[in-house]
């Protein structure tokens, strides 16, 4: 919290230094058009589709935030304040841009994306649960991998873990979503060539997971099957 609250105020001071506010009005336009441009992605993500799988109320305010100045880094992170509905984040990096330097958003590119970091705030707290009963065999998958994982930037296997999970829910998204069989091979063979070796498995074990929910949007609080 310390580190937290003096980077809130160095950010402030920033900001006030830099004359940020003018900055960012004067680009308003430049904005505007790469909101625009991402849009035509946005409408194809099935938002509903996060609850069906994970079982919950849709309680949360999902947010797209278009890193013009990230390259190609994309992060997935989530805020929950007192009272208040948590926040749901999909930082996507703008990596390519045409001849205006506005950002180019190809769709076979930029929706798995989408699909990966919203995965990333549903699952990250769960495997923070769930920890415990994980880490044995995490550690032990790890431990195999760990060359590979530590090129994708993945130190440990509470990252690993994470990666894998959501990799496995995009399958399952286009799975769920996509009848174009090649693409979704491709996806899976991408993720077992990057170190994922037990993905196909995990793939299977998150439909049994769909297998065994009943849910009907708008979801009811008791759609949630226990075995």
């Amino acid at each position: 919290m310390e580190t937290a609250t003096k980077f809130i105020d160095l950010l402030k001071l920033f900001y006030k230094d830099t004359d940020c506010k003018s900055f960012f009005e004067s680009n308003k336009d430049y904005y505007a058009t790469a909101e625009s441009k991402f849009h035509s992605i946005f409408k194809k993500l099935n938002v509903d589709w996060y609850y069906k799988l994970y079982g919950k109320l849709p309680n949360e305010n999902f947010n797209i935030i278009i890193g013009l100045g990230n390259g190609g880094n994309n992060f997935g992170p989530n805020i929950a304040l007192p009272n208040k509905p948590r926040n749901l984040y999909a930082i996507i990096g703008a990596s390519t841009f045409d001849d205006n330097c506005l950002p180019i958003f190809e769709e076979e590119d930029y929706l798995p994306t989408l699909i990966h970091e919203f995965n990333h705030s549903f699952i990250n707290h769960l495997t923070e649960i769930f920890s415990e009963e994980l880490q044995h065999s995490a550690k032990i998958i790890f431990d195999k991998e760990r060359i590979k994982m530590k090129r994708l930037a993945y130190e440990n296997w509470s990252f690993m873990l994470n990666e894998a999970l959501v990799r496995a829910s995009v399958i399952r998204y286009l799975i769920s979503h996509d009848s174009d069989t090649t693409k979704i091979d491709l996806e899976l063979k991408g993720q077992l060539a990057n170190g994922f070796v037990w993905m196909k498995e995990l793939v299977e074990l998150l439909k049994e997971c769909e297998d065994k929910r009943d849910c009907k949007l708008p979801l009811k609080p008791n759609c949630l099957k226990v075995e």
